[in-house]
């Protein structure tokens, strides 16, 4: 009996709890968590104009039938008081309209109870005494309004509802009755049309579009997320569609990442062009990118790259004006140090060096705590720092040039060993490549500051053929190289059929494979201008030049860049046809099987193409065409 009498009363809670519910026709803001008056919430100091109209609305609120029991009781209560509400009143207007609904149901159903009805009889009878009363004051403006608070989500007495078949049909009485509600409609199911919308390619373009035009259309952001959650997040690639919903960006920015990790840098340029456009939307956008983005980089497998994008991020993020040097900094840890950080800040801000801000690094990383070098290799001051070091008339003062060459070597030699999985404590700092880094770049800097022409180099090459083992040099290198032959005399006053400059390039691409992106962006911007003061076939020569460069690149493991941009050339017609078929020719002599099929996809057209090959005249080139083609 004990035990029965306990289910009983178990069931019974259960039915009290349905009837202390609040009547759902009623706003409310939030429910209340505790009657204790020390959970009020504070809110801001309300403008003056705007004090008389918020004790108007929580009078005209606290005078309503048992507001006391409304779940925003608390969040009104603030309010009032903020606004300089007199306590008196709302105690007297509270107290004078509590009525005592909800406590009077309990103690009918508790008599019922004791005249020897079942206590499932009585939570039936209470249930449907709610739904008639839901039923008859049901609004679906107000209902459509749950969902207009995005940072909300779905209310938690919503999906309680929907796990109670009884509350289910009420449901489906109130779509019936209401069907261009928006909030039954997505309780109950989507639509058919809209299920079937969301599965064709071209009807969920027209609704990228649709809710890009219309950011408050509510159905559409619901249909985005939706798709979203269909599985087609990677085609969201709209700006303001994406990042309005924190779960639908969070689901693009995780299928982004991994389609960067999984395709490689390679595809760097291509694939990440809208993502970038996305995250650099907005400061919130940005931070929370670049947050998920810093966390990942800890991480062991994977890490690098995640690192690798989050720069890429930052530098287009620079290029649209945007100073995001605070939150870079602040998430690399600089808080911690606030000197170095409003040192870096201070020159990242105006993208430019300066000696005061630099001694003052240089002082902190001496020291034996010095800071996290992470702190140095932001890509904007690296390049700083480069291009103070490498470029040609480019003076510092010889009392600060060793503390600018110090900090580079420092941010590219030393490596950091830390403890944990997340890495979170720095543990050991290795310095063994320091002092040979420093010597390398003091030697390359004081060779690339000057200007030389190739005959003055030849006596500085085998000091430079050295240093290009250090990848730091190399770079530095890449950069002087870049400002040399970027002067319109260089080919014009050049003797060699190679400068000297280029055959560097070519140990370069040999030595440094990260480096092959940069050099061939040198090549193709030297080999799409105009050499407007040299002779047509001086020009030409220059081409075939670069192309030689070109195919040594490829030789060196930058295939498919390569061929994927001569392809790019022909596709466009804008290159004569002798250049490549030259190029072809070069390939094939240089290339043996097996091939990749990716190779044979980019490669087999340009071959197989008649006004590429069509007019050899040579044997041999026919030759090795014939035998590619197969």
């Amino acid at each position: 009996m004990d035990s029965d009498t306990e289910d009983e009363e178990d069931t019974w809670e259960e039915a009290r709890d349905v009837v202390d519910e609040p009547p759902v026709d009623r706003e409310a803001d939030e429910p209340p968590e505790d009657d204790d008056m020390t959970d009020i919430e504070e809110v801001d100091d309300p403008d003056v104009d705007n004090k008389q109209q918020i004790l108007d609305d929580c009078l005209e609120a606290f005078a309503g039938e048992d507001y006391i029991m409304e779940p925003g009781i608390v969040s009104s209560l603030g309010r009032y008081f903020q606004a300089g509400g007199n306590p008196e009143q709302v105690v007297e207007l509270l107290s004078t309209n509590y009525h005592a609904i909800a406590q009077t149901a309990n103690l009918l159903a508790e008599w019922l109870i004791m005249t020897d009805l079942k206590i499932s009889e009585v939570q039936s009878l209470v249930e449907d005494h709610l739904k008639q009363l839901i039923i008859k004051h049901f609004d679906p403006k107000k209902a459509d309004s749950i969902f207009s608070d995005e940072t909300t989500g779905t209310p938690a007495w919503l999906t309680e509802m929907i796990e109670h078949q009884t509350w289910r049909s009420l449901i489906y009485k109130l779509a019936e009755d209401y069907p261009d509600c928006l909030m039954l409609t997505f309780t109950v199911k989507t639509p058919a049309w809209l299920t079937e919308m969301i599965e064709h390619q071209t009807w969920r373009s027209l609704i990228y579009k649709l809710a890009e035009d219309y950011p408050d259309c509510l159905m559409l952001t619901f249909t985005v997320k939706l798709i979203s959650d269909a599985g087609f997040q990677g085609e969201i690639t709209s700006i303001s569609t994406a990042s309005q919903q924190l779960e639908v960006f969070s689901r693009i920015l995780k299928t982004s990442i991994n389609n960067f990790l999984e395709r490689g840098e390679e595809t760097l340029d291509t694939s990440t062009s809208e993502f970038t456009k996305m995250v650099c939307h907005g400061e919130h956008t940005f931070l929370y990118s670049q947050a998920m983005m810093n966390v990942l980089a800890q991480e062991s497998k994977g890490g690098a790259g995640i690192k690798r994008l989050s720069q890429e991020i930052s530098n287009f993020a620079q290029k649209l004006g945007h100073d995001a040097t605070p939150i870079l900094l602040a998430l690399n840890g600089a808080s911690a140090h606030p000197r170095v950080s409003q040192a870096l800040s201070a020159m990242l801000a105006k993208n430019a060096l300066n000696p005061a801000d630099i001694t003052v690094l240089y002082k902190a990383y001496q020291a034996p705590d010095a800071p996290p070098v992470e702190l140095l290799r932001v890509p904007q001051f690296l390049d700083l720092l480069l291009d103070s070091l490498f470029k040609p008339l480019c003076k510092l003062h010889p009392e600060h040039k060793p503390k600018y060459i110090y900090l580079l070597a420092y941010g590219a030699a030393v490596h950091e060993s830390h403890t944990g999985a997340k890495k979170s404590t720095r543990k050991h700092v290795n310095k063994d490549e320091l002092k040979g880094t420093v010597q390398a770049i003091e030697k390359v800097s004081a060779i690339c500051t000057e200007k030389k022409g190739s005959s003055e180099l030849l006596p500085e090459l085998s000091a430079l053929f050295q240093c290009i083992r250090y990848p730091v040099c190399a770079l530095g290198m890449c950069h002087w190289v870049r400002t040399v032959v970027s002067e319109r005399t260089y080919f014009q006053l050049s003797t060699e059929h190679t400068p000297l400059h280029l055959a560097l390039l070519d140990e370069v691409t040999t030595c440094h494979t990260t480096l092959h992106p940069k050099v061939l962006d040198l090549y193709v911007t030297i080999f799409e201008s105009t050499q407007e003061e040299l002779e047509v076939l001086a020009q030409l020569e220059v081409k075939k030049m670069l192309l030689d460069r070109m195919v040594h690149l490829l030789s060196r493991g930058c295939v498919v860049p390569v061929i994927a941009y001569i392809k790019q050339c022909i596709d466009r017609g804008e290159t004569d046809m002798s250049l490549i078929r030259y190029f072809v020719c070069e390939v094939l002599d240089v290339i043996t099987p097996p091939f990749t099929g990716e190779f044979v996809q980019l490669f087999y057209p340009v071959v197989n193409n008649k006004d590429v090959t069509g007019s050899l005249r040579s044997d041999s080139e026919q030759q090795l065409v014939h035998e590619f083609l197969g």
